[in-house]
């Protein structure tokens, strides 16, 4: 167990909401001793805080010391340099906290890779600040030496990025392939939605498996799969990372692995957690559309509203009455993992979704062409069986709405119609 004194923290914001940052910090091993709130519109451009409150944090230092100081927001390079410099103590910001948290979850190859690749995005803007400022004559932080060193490191960075984008990109390929096994003849189901939504205890609830439940943020980071139990259909069901609002792009493109999960699904669950304040829910489902939306079809995603063990009947009719109002997503339920309330409504919810699904069988010559249609074939319908003779012969189940599709792109190929079963 880490002595409480090496991970003290106090936590510097320009707004009261705090409550998430807190959260991460407790999550990452920090002890909160304070917190130093300056109101204002928007961060200093020179020290995230302004000059009259620096001088009050140095006498809050002088009197209780701290072993970090945490930004609530996005530092710039030269910001985290000028408070580093006038506090004597580090600084972190929001996203190097995230970092902090995914570095200690991270338990598979692929997920230590990813954290890595962020970490070094993330770091990248820092180097450039160090190298001009080396350049300019300062002592830039770790790179006392100068621009020499603060350039070599940089080089070694992109260097490093490059081979492990490499090693991610065998290790995607390995991925599609167990993916295009799960979803032979398996109807594969993700869930997404805001950290701690409660997407683990509705994973375990399903499955039956049995999962430790962590309270922590960002618990899942390596992607869990699991049949949903007691029914006869063939419902792959698994559990991805949580989202979180205002994501730096590079942050979520070095998980891209664990997210594609989500957008090849056949179907997805986005769970909310229902006992949230509704101004908390509405902004956490916002978080999560702006990641979900581009990607994937609205008609493949289910809301859960889960946690209403915590509620009256009345303030679950307005939530979901709220949710129906913000989106075009329609299919709303509401369960409680724990308890298994609502859980016999969520199975037919999504049976009635995999009914509207047929049965083809495709026949395709041996082209390039035809490689093309198995590889779209498999992000986007159920590969029952590939027979590979005079022809190729390919068993799906695809939805009903794909049928002209299919027909256009097998034609291009053959003047054979797809066969419906």
């Amino acid at each position: 167990m880490k002595d409480m004194n090496e991970r003290t923290a106090a936590i510097m914001t320009i707004n009261e909401n705090v409550s998430e940052l807190e959260e991460m910090a407790e999550s990452a091993g920090y002890y909160l001793i304070y917190e130093i709130i300056q109101r204002r519109t928007s961060p200093d451009s020179s020290t995230f805080i302004g000059k009259g409150k620096i001088d009050d944090v140095k006498i809050i230092l002088g009197n209780r010391s701290v072993n970090t100081i945490i930004i609530n927001g996005d530092m710039k390079p030269s910001q985290q340099y000028n408070l580093e410099k006038i506090l004597n103590v580090r600084c972190i910001d929001r996203i190097s906290l995230v970092l902090e948290i995914f570095a200690s979850r991270a338990s598979s190859k692929e997920a230590r890779l990813q954290v890595e690749k962020a970490r070094l995005k993330y770091e990248i803007p820092f180097i450039r600040d160090w190298i001009h400022r080396a350049k300019s004559g300062e002592r830039a932080g770790h790179f006392s030496s100068g621009d020499y060193e603060a350039t070599v490191y940089y080089n070694l960075i992109k260097k490093r990025i490059k081979r492990i984008d490499d090693e991610l990109k065998k290790l995607r390929e390995d991925h599609l392939y167990i993916r295009f096994e799960k979803k032979s003849n398996a109807h594969v189901i993700c869930l997404a939605g805001y950290t701690n939504a409660g997407k683990s205890s509705l994973f375990k609830a399903l499955t039956k498996k049995d999962t430790i439940i962590d309270s922590k943020m960002f618990s899942t980071l390596k992607p869990l799969s699991g049949k949903v139990a007691g029914i006869k259909e063939n419902f792959v069901l698994i559990d991805t990372i949580g989202f979180l609002s205002n994501l730096p792009i590079f942050l979520i493109e070095a998980f891209k692995n664990t997210i594609d999960d989500i957008f090849t699904a056949d179907l997805v669950l986005l769970v909310l957690d229902a006992s949230d304040p509704i101004s908390e829910i509405e902004r956490k489902f916002s978080a999560s559309l702006k990641i979900l939306l581009p990607e994937v079809d609205p008609r493949k995603v289910i809301v859960v509203l889960n946690k209403v063990d915590k509620l009256e009947h009345s303030e679950i009719e307005k939530i979901v009455e709220f949710v129906s109002k913000q989106t075009q997503l329609k299919n709303i339920v509401a369960v409680s993992a724990t308890i298994g309330t609502g859980l016999d409504s969520l199975i037919d919810m999504i049976r009635c979704h995999f009914d509207n699904y047929e049965q083809l069988e495709l026949r395709l010559p041996y082209t390039e062409e035809a490689n093309s249609i198995i590889s779209w074939l498999s992000k986007n319908t159920i590969i029952s069986d590939i027979a590979y003779e005079n022809e190729i012969r390919i068993s799906i189940k695809c939805e009903k709405s794909l049928r002209e599709t299919l027909i256009e792109r097998t034609l291009k190929l053959t003047s054979q119609n797809p066969t419906y079963n």
